[in-house]
């Protein structure tokens, strides 16, 4: 990974639920479902995130700083039904 951000997505029963945007570096292939299980030995279950998102670059602020909200507009605004 180059770079990631996670953001709030919504979700029916929970309110919110975790995603993550993830950026690979040039040549790199990974799978949603790679990358969950990954973070799966790594982080408690309710961290893991439920849906990522690959981009070509992150939405920034001009501190630099990944633009969560732009994200969970884009990407968070449906429903979740799980």
């Amino acid at each position: 990974m180059a770079d990631a951000a996670v953001f709030a997505i919504a979700h029916e029963t929970l309110g919110e639920d975790v995603a993550a945007a993830v950026v690979l570096r040039a040549g790199a292939t990974a799978s949603e479902v790679e990358l969950r299980k990954f973070a799966a030995t790594r982080l408690a279950a309710f961290k893991v995130p439920r849906r990522i998102i690959f981009l070509d670059a992150l939405p920034r602020k001009v501190t630099g700083k990944p633009q969560r909200t732009v994200l969970a507009e884009q990407f968070g605004t449906g429903r979740e039904k799980r």
